[in-house]
């Protein structure tokens, strides 16, 4: 009798964290930012969101998963943390969308859903099976075979993944033309204290 397996090697971490929703006064800040035309949807001006203290709490929570995550994902070391670099909100209203791209200089990112609705998701791209010569149809897509994966983003929901992930926002479709715009905040990280080892000649010291 034949006995084997199929199993996957160097799977990509995503976390996702359900928050405490923001408070009134939270919410009125966040969908009060000045914002600009960011190719097919709006982005703030500011890159700094998360430093404001009227959302202090938020960033707390938000580096607390991050913590999590780092000890799950990457390493257990609890010398080795994350901070968060730079931080911007996202407004994509009815028919808008948001383009495929990546996150430079950056180690984790994350989006923080503020509002949204049911409908709403994001589409995380297999770079390296996009990249294929040749197209097979499966009938049936599943994690080893799709060259992507759509994930809904129920509000107060916040995900974590490697910043190399492809990932975009499908055209934002509905019934009504009125309904709300969705608004998500987004953030990049780096590493802060030692990589690397002596030995290897890799040691970094990061602060």
């Amino acid at each position: 009798m034949i006995q084997g397996q199929v199993f996957g090697l160097f799977p990509t971490p995503l976390g996702q964290y359900k928050l405490p929703p923001l408070t009134k006064a939270e919410y009125k800040f966040v969908i009060g930012q000045e914002n600009k035309v960011n190719r097919f949807n709006k982005i703030s001006v500011t890159k700094s969101i998360l430093e404001d203290k009227c959302i202090a709490s938020l960033k707390t929570n938000i580096e607390h998963c991050l913590t999590e995550y780092l000890k799950e994902a990457v390493s257990s070391d609890p010398n080795l943390k994350l901070r968060i670099t730079q931080s911007w909100a996202n407004y994509t209203g009815v028919g808008e969308h948001h383009h495929e791209h990546t996150h430079a200089n950056s180690v984790i990112s994350g989006v923080y859903y503020v509002q949204t609705l049911d409908t709403d998701s994001i589409n995380f791209h297999d770079k390296e099976r996009t990249s294929y010569h040749w197209e097979v149809n499966p009938p049936e897509l599943h994690p080893y075979n799709a060259p992507s994966w759509q994930l809904s983003t129920p509000q107060d929901c916040l995900m974590l993944f490697p910043s190399y992930l492809k990932h975009s926002v499908s055209s934002r479709q509905t019934k009504d033309k009125n309904a709300s715009d969705r608004i998500s905040i987004s953030f990049n990280t780096f590493y802060t204290g030692a990589i690397g080892s002596d030995d290897g000649a890799t040691r970094l010291v990061l602060s």
